[in-house]
């Protein structure tokens, strides 16, 4: 069993985007976003820098543009309900309360 993490290389993007007022949404590919075997768990604590980085984004949208939420999708290559711990509401908890999370399932 192994424990989903989002990559290093997911981290250093979202670390070097400078805060727009037009970056109104950023969509991840949950392939690309680290190493996942079947049976896997979400590692909560390893996904806290890519939430820290979420959420100054979309703060930073926010404060530029009153009234609108940025958009954070997230695209399963495959179902999510893979995961031995789903995609529950502990899963970007923080984030979710400043953009509009949404979670796909890429067909």
């Amino acid at each position: 069993m192994g424990l989903c993490r989002p990559g290093s290389t997911i981290e250093t993007i979202l670390s070097s985007i400078t805060v727009s007022r037009r970056l109104s949404t950023i969509r991840l590919n949950w392939e690309d976003l680290g190493e996942e075997e079947e049976g896997s768990e979400i590692d909560y604590s390893a996904w806290e820098v890519t939430e820290s980085h979420l959420l100054r984004l979309a703060e930073y949208f926010s404060t530029k543009n009153p009234g609108e939420k940025m958009k954070v999708e997230i695209y399963f290559s495959h179902d999510p309900g893979d995961l031995r711990v789903q995609v529950g509401s502990e899963f970007l908890s923080k984030l979710r309360d400043k953009a509009n999370v949404t979670f796909y399932r890429d067909k």
